[in-house]
């Protein structure tokens, strides 16, 4: 994710995986800082200094987790096709409604990519990385503020089906247990299962 990193490698015998951080300004840090004059606690741009290496700490330890957690899902069959057929049907969140996913439709499974990039478990992601993602450069010369705010929509019923959560603090979302392993499961069907059930038929 842009200079940052994420790795997975055997070494000796040890299966290590290892967040590296060189541009430490895309992560948060919660320190005083100095508004119209005045000292408060905010979440601000990290910089690199010694005195934040504990923050180093955290949010390397997260990025291995949310690594960690999209690789340790586990497959079963029977709970994930359950599981499946639920996405496919609409969810009441508060007075909004928000349709089901078709897990196999072109759509879904584009969407279903761009959340689940490789990138995303490193600090989450944002609007601007689905968008991007999802509608460019097809869509270059379309308002930003229009495929922002279909982003919107989009991020909002991934979150109503509990396949992204909201990172707290922030603008960015990471994904869920749920969401990697439905997702993921949507995926295999789509490239690979679908195309065997298709060739015996």
């Amino acid at each position: 994710m842009k200079k940052n990193s994420i790795k997975m490698y055997d070494k000796y015998s040890v299966l290590r995986v290892e967040t590296t951080i060189n541009d430490p300004h895309e992560f948060k840090i919660y320190r005083e800082v100095n508004r119209k004059n005045e000292p408060v606690m905010a979440w601000v741009p990290m910089g690199k200094s010694v005195a934040n290496i504990y923050r180093y700490a955290q949010v390397s330890k997260a990025s291995n987790v949310r690594y960690l957690d999209a690789l340790s899902s586990v497959e079963d069959t029977s709970e994930v096709v359950t599981e499946l057929e639920a996405i496919c049907n609409h969810v009441d969140k508060g007075s909004v409604r928000h349709t089901g996913f078709n897990p196999v439709s072109e759509e879904s499974c584009k969407i279903f990519l761009a959340v689940l990039n490789g990138g995303n478990n490193i600090n989450g992601f944002t609007n601007k990385d689905i968008r991007n993602a999802l509608y460019y450069p097809a869509a270059d010369g379309v308002e930003d503020h229009k495929l922002s705010n279909r982003t919107t929509r989009l991020l909002a019923k991934l979150r109503a089906h509990r396949l992204i959560a909201k990172i707290p603090h922030s603008f960015r979302y990471k994904l869920t247990k749920k969401g990697v392993r439905l997702m993921s499961a949507a995926l295999k069907i789509k490239k690979k299962d679908f195309i065997d059930i298709l060739l015996v038929a």
